[in-house]
């Protein structure tokens, strides 16, 4: 019986299981934005499905939560620096919510396709 190319490839290579919310990750946007920056940002792109009474595409988030929830491999402070650094990019931007621990992080589309190296 003649193997399939599927089946050679199957004996040859490891594979994993990827969580439908796994994060991404985009060699040539890490390079020109940092690694952590990158996967960051490519994950908040993923949960971006909200919008706001504006009009603005975006996610009501606590650092801590996008941490545990999204990006549970890095630590807090790393996540923390990475949004930071999004904002002096001008890659994200944030809004505090009142009287509580979320922001309203919402991605600067223009400045997220200057990158050339992503698609909206």
């Amino acid at each position: 019986m003649k193997e399939t190319s599927l089946q050679l490839y199957k004996q040859n290579h490891t594979f994993t299981l990827n969580e439908p919310d796994s994060p991404i990750l985009n060699t040539a946007l890490a390079c020109k934005i940092g690694f952590y920056e990158s996967v960051t940002l490519l994950q908040l792109a993923l949960l971006m499905p909200i919008s706001n009474q504006d009009g603005e595409k975006g996610i009501y988030k606590s650092i801590r939560d996008l941490q545990e929830k999204s990006l549970p491999f890095l630590p807090l402070d790393t996540v923390n620096k990475a949004i930071k650094s999004l904002k002096k990019k001008n890659l994200i931007m944030t809004k505090p919510v009142r009287n509580k621990r979320l922001l309203w992080i919402s991605l600067n589309f223009k400045e997220f396709e200057k990158l050339n190296c992503v698609t909206i």
